[in-house]
């Protein structure tokens, strides 16, 4: 016997009958993949792509940023070439 709280097995009740197997079954699965998976110790791997996900995300923003203030500063440079 597995003791869950009522709203964790009431989850798993639901995630297992969406994915047609028993509660038991999800639960092998679930431990199945989690063992088989390295992954950093409490941090789930789909929590982690996302939050690599969103790191290159915000990195390809700054880049951004920063591409647009050298092309700023070039510019200024060659402003001031042709106007001085």
């Amino acid at each position: 016997m597995l003791r869950l709280p009522d709203d964790m097995r009431d989850k798993l009740k639901a995630v297992a009958k969406a994915n047609n197997r028993t509660m038991n079954a999800e639960i092998v699965s679930r431990l199945e993949v989690s063992l088989a998976t390295p992954s950093q110790p409490g941090i789930p791997p789909a929590m982690l792509a996302e939050l690599e996900r969103l790191l290159d995300e915000k990195l390809g923003g700054i880049k951004a940023v920063i591409d647009t203030k050298n092309g700023l500063q070039e510019a200024t440079i060659v402003r001031k070439k042709t106007f001085n």
